[in-house]
């Protein structure tokens, strides 16, 4: 499941600059893209963690 969430974050965090360059002056796209953002960085800091926690306790 940890190799699953990291590049999940990647792909959150591609998709929200993608609608961030192509749709600049949107408001309702700017708020997704914002949620996106933080949601990619939430999962690359749980896959961060997990993966440091799991190497630890080896």
């Amino acid at each position: 499941m940890q190799k699953v969430i990291y590049p999940l974050s990647l792909i959150a965090f591609a998709i929200s600059m993608f609608l961030i360059i192509k749709y600049p002056e949107s408001g309702r796209l700017s708020l997704i893209s914002g949620g996106l953002f933080t949601i990619g960085f939430l999962l690359n800091l749980i896959s961060y963690y997990g993966l440091r926690t799991k190497q630890t306790r080896v």
